[in-house]
């Protein structure tokens, strides 16, 4: 079990720790203000512990969960944050979209070359930025196909839009199922840099520590109330 044990203590005593260490075969600890809610109606909190998860989360990670799937909560300190154990299965990195310089890859007139520099993007900005530099090495039609595939998901079957995407995009089956795998990979891993990318800016830019600080600072209300008055705003402005 891997623990941030100054923010663990916080809430719990070695003999709960133990409890948690013996009481579950896998886990994740939160960090949390329930007074709040995010614009998905879900709860966000900051990753404290972990047991036994294979997910892509990660300690200090922000998240976002169900009240009903706590399974445990310790006191509530200040009349704001508690911790909270919860499932890993219910547990979803929290990507707000404000817009954070990162580093991407341009063409560079002066040195005729590929160059790094800084941009202010959002996560689906960031997304379509790495893809393009992923998809270099693919035919268009290989790209078509994959973003046929997932547009028809949303209506069909699985053998439906794998069979009729091998129909219309001429590709071959196995060939399909290669490319629909390498690319939802690349995406897990293109989701996994932002996480890491967010958890820095939320670190090193004072107005966004309302997630990791402060917040259950802008609203007292209860969850029992109008969430809508209650919603977390991640609004930055333009540079």
């Amino acid at each position: 079990m891997d623990y941030l044990e100054e923010d663990v203590n916080e809430f719990c005593d070695l003999n709960v720790i133990n409890s948690i260490e013996n009481s579950y075969k896998k886990i994740v600890g939160i960090r949390s203000n329930l007074n709040m809610v995010t614009e998905n109606n879900k709860y966000v909190g900051r990753i404290l512990l972990l047991k036994n998860v294979k997910k892509m989360i990660y300690l200090d990670m922000i998240v976002e969960f169900s009240i009903n799937k706590i399974k445990w909560s310790s006191k509530v300190i200040n009349g704001e944050f508690a911790f909270h154990l919860v499932d890993p299965y219910w547990v979803k990195s929290y990507t707000p979209s404000p817009k954070i310089r990162v580093p991407v890859k341009v063409w560079s007139v002066k040195s005729e070359q590929i160059v790094t520099e800084m941009r202010a993007l959002n996560f689906k900005q960031f997304m379509k930025n790495r893809l393009l530099e992923f998809y270099g090495g693919f035919q268009y039609k290989y790209v078509a196909a994959y973003e046929n595939f997932n547009y028809m998901m949303k209506n069909n079957q699985y053998y439906h839009c794998i069979n009729s995407t091998v129909k219309n995009y001429k590709i071959i089956q196995k060939d399909l199922v290669k490319i629909l795998s390498l690319i939802d990979n690349e995406k897990k891993k293109i989701k996994a840099e932002w996480n890491k990318l967010i958890n820095i800016y939320f670190n090193q830019n004072e107005s966004a520590r309302l997630i990791e600080m402060n917040y259950g600072k802008e609203s007292r209300k209860s969850i029992k109330g109008d969430n809508k008055n209650n919603v977390i705003s991640f609004k930055q402005k333009e540079e």
